[in-house]
C-alpha cells in the first residue's frame, strides 16, 4: 500500500550532525580532565621503574643480568620493585566517578603490582642462582683442600708445602 511512515535520511556532512558532534566533542573534552589527572598518579610508577606496564620482566631480567650489576644495585631494585607494588595499590580508590566517565583503576593496580612484583622475583632468583653459584665453588674448592689436607705426605718436601 505504500503509505508507511518515511524517515528522512541523515548524512554525516549535514550541519545538524556536524554540530552535533562537535558538542559532544566539547562536552568529553571538558569532562576528560579529571581522568588524565588518574593517568599522571600512574605514570610515575611507569617512569620510574622501566615502564612497568608495557616490561617484559624476563628481557629485562636478562639485560640486568648481563650489565653486571652490583649486589647493592639488586637490592635496591628488589626492594624499589616490593615498595612500587605497595604502593601503587594506595594510589587511589578503586572506581572514580568523574563527570561522565567512570574511571576504573583495579586492573590497572593489578597490572602494575604484578609487573614489579615479578621484576622483584626476577632479580632475587638471579641474586639467588649466583649465590648459589659462588657458593658451591667455595665448597668444591674447600673440599679439594680437605682432601689434600687429609693425604699423608710420600717425602718430606711435600710436609712443607
Amino acid at each position: 500500500d505504500g503509505s508507511g511512515i518515511w524517515l528522512k535520511v541523515a548524512r554525516v556532512e549535514e550541519d545538524s550532525i556536524v554540530a552535533t558532534k562537535e558538542r559532544i566533542r566539547a562536552v568529553l573534552q571538558a569532562n576528560m580532565a579529571g581522568p588524565k589527572r588518574i593517568v599522571e598518579h600512574y605514570e610515575k610508577f611507569v617512569h620510574e621503574h622501566y615502564n612497568l606496564l608495557s616490561l617484559d620482566p624476563f628481557k629485562l631480567g636478562e639485560e640486568y643480568k648481563a650489565a653486571k650489576h652490583s649486589l647493592d644495585d639488586y637490592q635496591a631494585d628488589i626492594e624499589k620493585f616490593r615498595k612500587a607494588a605497595d604502593d601503587v595499590l594506595d594510589v587511589t580508590v578503586n572506581d572514580l566517578y568523574m563527570g561522565l566517565f567512570v574511571v576504573q583503576t583495579e586492573p590497572v593496580k593489578r597490572g602494575i603490582a604484578a609487573k614489579a612484583m615479578q621484576m622483584a622475583e626476577i632479580l632475587s632468583a638471579q641474586v639467588l642462582a649466583d649465590n648459589m653459584e659462588e657458593m658451591n665453588e667455595t665448597c668444591m674448592r674447600y673440599e679439594q683442600l680437605q682432601a689434600r689436607a687429609n693425604e699423608r705426605p710420600k717425602e718430606s718436601h711435600e710436609m712443607e708445602a
